[in-house]
């Protein structure tokens, strides 16, 4: 037996389930079925009961679970800030973003000296939502159009989840580095039609469902189906630094809804135009469960975003 079996094992016991134990974990779920297994053997006993809804300990099971709650609360003692039991789990979930990654490292380093690991998850809407749902998340960023809000609505009631606004978006163009050169002039509707696009996995349940009605005023239905495909943010600026091709996505705004503008990194190429919306409003905003109080450092978090959205550029 291994200290790490009895983390495991009031892991299970915290999430209700060895697979959600093993979405916490970071860990395969037979890495947890076989720590698990162990502990039985070596005490004799069976600890859960497995079910189509769960695990649920049985009667030696909460005996057990008791002692080794205490045990693991004794070794916290003893082992001060280097104890890596005693550490705090925070997870952000949050569609793929550069912006959003610039803000998780910016307060990552904000808190390097405290005794908390935190966790940054890149998932479709969908996905986030489920995390905090099943409680693997402790806050989850989405972008909603007007068009996404009566659906969204149910889900979030559905699951007890709330939704809070941060900020508006409008669709953007984010033009090569080569295809600006070749360009003179101002751009009209044809030159966007005119493009070669790349996209992420996320656009087509994401990005172009929101923008639905202003792909079809620039006729780019088939562009974009047809469009190169990247893996995620960093993917999306190598395209911009390097090539002729452009992307479309979203360019936030600030609370005072004004354009934000590129103070000039030198690092990565953003040239981009704005594009006329014909999908009413699109908001970048946060979800939460109802019933979960939020910590002080989701709380941080998320006051952080509006003060690095003005002044600043991020796709």
């Amino acid at each position: 037996m291994e200290l790490k079996h009895l983390e495991y094992f009031v892991t299970c016991v915290r999430a209700g389930s060895f697979t959600k134990a093993a979405d916490i974990l970071y860990i395969n779920q037979s890495s947890i079925s076989r720590a698990i297994q162990t502990l039985e053997e070596e005490w004799e006993t069976t600890l859960f009961l497995r079910s189509k809804r769960g695990a649920f300990l049985t009667i030696e099971g909460q005996e057990y679970y008791n002692k080794v709650e205490q045990i693991l609360l004794d070794l916290d003692g003893l082992g001060g800030n280097n104890n890596p039991i005693n550490n705090q789990y925070v997870t952000f979930a949050s569609f793929p973003s550069n912006f959003l990654s610039s803000v998780y490292a910016h307060f990552c380093m904000k808190h390097k000296e405290e005794k908390i690991i935190f966790r940054h998850l890149s998932r479709s809407t969908s996905e986030i939502l489920r995390l905090l749902s099943e409680h693997l998340a402790d806050v989850g960023f989405i972008y909603s159009s007007e068009a996404q809000q009566g659906k969204l609505s149910r889900i979030l009631q559905k699951e007890n989840l709330t939704y809070i606004p941060l900020c508006n978006a409008l669709p953007c163009l984010y033009i090569g580095k080569d295809a600006y050169h070749n360009h003179s002039g101002k751009w009209t509707v044809e030159d966007v039609k005119k493009q070669s696009f790349f996209k992420t996995h996320y656009d087509f349940k994401e990005t172009y469902h929101d923008l639905s009605n202003t792909i079809a005023h620039y006729s780019l239905e088939k562009k974009l189906a047809q469009a190169m495909v990247v893996d995620d943010g960093y993917g999306i600026f190598q395209f911009l630094n390097h090539s002729d091709y452009c992307y479309l996505g979203h360019f936030w705004l600030d609370r005072d809804q004004t354009i934000i503008t590129n103070p000039g990194n030198k690092t990565v190429y953003t040239q981009y135009i704005v594009l006329d919306s014909y999908d009413g409003p699109i908001t970048l905003g946060y979800v939460i469960r109802k019933d979960q109080p939020l910590s002080p450092y989701v709380l941080d978090f998320i006051h952080t975003i509006p003060s690095c959205l003005h002044g600043n550029f991020f796709i």
